[in-house]
């Protein structure tokens, strides 16, 4: 894990914010998978949320059928992460405030089940109430 304290952050659509989170893993491989928890405190504004997967299907067969890989909030699937097709495919939503509660641990899993597959989870902040 890497961060750069010197990055400056500015979105149009949301002035006010004043700081980004980006977080994102990946797995790769047959059977390799791997997670991350974050916690978005209470205190800070949060405008926007998201998460974002990507995975490139392989053919993999095991006992006759395909298995895709899978990229989860707290063991919730968040997209339909398909069978193999020899092609990248991206996957993006949002956050709400049901699924994403302020400063409680969320875990985000990623498999790599015949594929590499990534997972990230973006939030758009500041640390001044609004």
């Amino acid at each position: 894990m890497s961060t750069e304290p010197n990055i400056s952050y500015y979105d149009f659509r949301h002035p006010e914010a004043t700081d980004l989170i980006l977080v994102a893993d990946r797995a790769d491989g047959i059977t390799t998978s791997d997670s991350f928890t974050i916690n978005v405190p209470k205190e800070i504004h949060i405008y926007e949320s998201t998460w974002s997967a990507a995975q490139y299907n392989i053919s993999w067969d095991c006992c006759g059928r395909t298995i895709p890989g899978a990229c989860n909030l707290n063991g919730e699937q968040l997209a339909p992460l398909s069978p193999p097709v020899e092609k990248w495919r991206l996957y993006l939503g949002e956050l709400n405030e049901a699924n994403f509660v302020q400063g409680k641990d969320h875990t985000i899993a990623v498999d790599g089940i015949g594929q590499r597959a990534y997972c990230g989870v973006s939030v758009v902040y500041s640390e001044a109430a609004q």
